[in-house]
């Protein structure tokens, strides 16, 4: 999909994290509203004293050459489905469930690699004006809350790699999900070696 962009922007509280404790989900984001969510953002970072600077100091650098591009250039590869005209009705009721938590149902033109329009999808978007919506953070921000949130569905990490795994096994590139991946890890591998650690000491 052109003009929009994946962004782990949205709290979820009924999947992968709780209301106590939201996870982090994804959704799009269209090119048009990425300047004035991350400048709000900057704004409201820049006025609490309890602010995260890196969170500041990102915020500042995405804007300037990260995703506010020209909006040709950005893109959101995925995967199309076609429902059978018998499952419809199941598959929407399924869907509408599972994306309670915030999304809204929009239809979308989709593009193929030869960047020709095949198909219209309908898809699940979350806005900013819905409850659960989070904003950006930066990305150690964004993975200190994914591994600390577990919900009904299971851990936000498995959420994030299941994606990371999926986008690469398609060959399809998403710079954003990638860094939060591999940020993710790193935090996963330290919290070990601390764990390792404590249990040498206790011997």
């Amino acid at each position: 999909m052109k003009e929009y962009t994946r962004r782990f922007w949205q709290g979820s509280t009924d999947h992968r994290g709780t209301e106590e404790a939201p996870g982090r989900v994804v959704t799009l984001i269209h090119h048009s509203e990425l300047k004035e969510l991350q400048k709000q953002s900057t704004e409201e970072m820049e006025d609490s004293a309890n602010t995260c600077q890196s969170c500041v100091q990102y915020q500042k650098e995405e804007g300037e050459d990260g995703s506010l591009v020209a909006s040709s250039s950005i893109i959101t590869w995925g995967m199309a489905y076609r429902v059978a005209p018998e499952d419809i009705d199941n598959v929407l009721a399924y869907l509408d469930y599972r994306e309670k938590g915030g999304y809204d149902r929009v239809t979308l033109p989709v593009h193929g690699r030869d960047n020709a329009i095949f198909c219209e999808a309908l898809v699940y978007r979350a806005t900013p004006e819905n409850v659960n919506y989070l904003g950006p953070k930066c990305m150690h921000c964004l993975a200190s809350q994914v591994v600390s949130s577990i919900g009904p569905s299971g851990p936000n990490v498995e959420y994030v790699a299941n994606l990371a795994k999926a986008l690469e096994d398609h060959q399809m590139d998403d710079p954003h999900v990638q860094s939060l991946q591999s940020h993710v890890t790193f935090k996963l591998e330290e919290k070990e070696k601390v764990k390792v650690n404590k249990n040498v000491s206790a011997e």
